[in-house]
């Protein structure tokens, strides 16, 4: 017995580790690469390469909120057309640049809060953002138009383009065009058609303007490419030397910015509510004031109530009131149901035969109409005998 047991636990373990070895057998490693994207600072900030670049290369460079310091500044100011917004933002950069400064003016792409990893989803090929009174008011003095939703020749499409950038050839992939005006449409500096330029960079009084459809060449993921890095120093070395500036201040609406991050939520409280409104208002059209004949006094509705139970099949409940007044008054006189002689006391009293007393006491699951109203009237006779309200108590 001990040696059948030893080969049976020998015969489970060597069952056990040819299962674990076919099954690792069969196992294969699979290495799969998932580009994620940017984290940290990296993330936050599009333009953190070139931020870094430039301060590693020229002048320095950093971030700044407002501009309420550019009457001073001297080197070239790097914003997005999104971060004119206040009374005065478009006189006062206007002036500066006039009067010396250079401004790198973006008219779409500097959103902080877009992931250059991901794609855009169905939401993000909706229409741009809705200009600004104050960012029109720029567009209109520089002779930029035709870009964003009121735009028909805004283009997103890339493309990749050559051109000179003071005395240096340089190959960028540029996405977007705009349409150009004035001074805008005779620049010096030009990527793609005079017309409908990519980029174009003008003279504006004793200072300088360069405009770009999107921003693109500069974000982090592409400043790497082609030459995007030697691009931005080119254009930063077009005006004076100095510190660059970074406005911060491309904005997104409150709803895009829904659309972009919670569009699922969104949609699924959509159908909700769309599923509480076909719940709770089945009616199509204003309330009507009911007909006249359409109310009913008591009676009328215990006469539909009856004749509801009927159709549902309950008889039992609409005898047991009845049945209920007939056991009281009887209890008044003494009686009770548990006695001998019960049935025979109530038809003695009521004039009724003692069968037909059984049958209107205990009787149920009654279908037949007759059957039905021949009860009801026994009922009420051995209550009125019993000198018993004949209502419902």
């Amino acid at each position: 017995m001990m040696r059948f047991l030893h080969m049976r636990n020998t015969a489970a373990r060597t069952l056990i580790l040819f299962l674990a070895t076919l099954m690792l057998s069969s196992c294969r490693k699979v290495t799969r690469k998932e580009i994620i994207g940017y984290q940290g600072p990296a993330r936050q900030d599009p333009f953190l390469a070139a931020e870094r670049f430039l301060q590693k290369q020229r002048q320095g460079a950093r971030v700044v909120n407002r501009l309420t310091d550019l009457a001073m500044h001297r080197g070239p100011l790097i914003a997005s057309s999104q971060s004119f917004i206040n009374y005065g933002d478009a006189d006062t950069v206007l002036e500066w640049a006039g009067g010396g400064g250079h401004l790198i003016l973006f008219l779409d792409g500097a959103e902080r809060w877009h992931n250059d990893w991901q794609e855009p989803g169905f939401f993000g090929h909706l229409k741009s953002h809705r200009r600004e009174a104050e960012e029109m008011k720029l567009l209109d003095a520089l002779g930029i138009s035709g870009h964003g939703p009121d735009g028909d020749s805004f283009s997103n499409a890339e493309e990749k383009r050559t051109a000179r950038v003071g005395g240096t050839t340089i190959t960028a992939a540029l996405a977007g065009t705009f349409d150009a005006t004035d001074d805008a449409a005779h620049a010096d500096v030009l990527f793609g058609d005079r017309e409908t330029p990519a980029l174009a960079s003008f003279p504006l009084g004793d200072g300088r303007v360069t405009v770009l459809a999107n921003a693109h060449p500069f974000r982090n993921r592409w400043i790497g490419e082609h030459d995007h890095a030697a691009l931005l120093a080119a254009l930063v070395d077009l005006g004076q030397r100095g510190e660059v500036w970074f406005l911060n201040g491309a904005r997104i609406s409150f709803w895009k910015m829904l659309w972009e991050r919670g569009w699922m939520a969104l949609a699924a409280l959509a159908v909700f509510f769309l599923a509480w409104l076909w719940k709770n208002l089945p009616r199509f059209g204003p309330l009507r004031t009911p007909p006249a004949e359409a109310v009913r006094d008591f009676t009328a509705h215990l006469a539909l109530t009856g004749a509801f139970l009927w159709r549902q099949r309950e008889p039992d409940t609409l005898l047991q009131p009845l049945r209920n007044t007939v056991f009281a008054a009887a209890t008044r006189l003494g009686w009770h149901a548990k006695d001998r002689d019960f049935s025979a006391k109530l038809a003695a009293r009521s004039g009724l035969a003692e069968a037909r007393v059984n049958v209107a006491l205990a009787t149920t699951g009654i279908r037949e109409r007759n059957h039905f109203l021949r009860i009801t009237q026994d009922l009420r006779k051995i209550a009125d005998a019993l000198r018993a309200k004949t209502t419902i108590a």
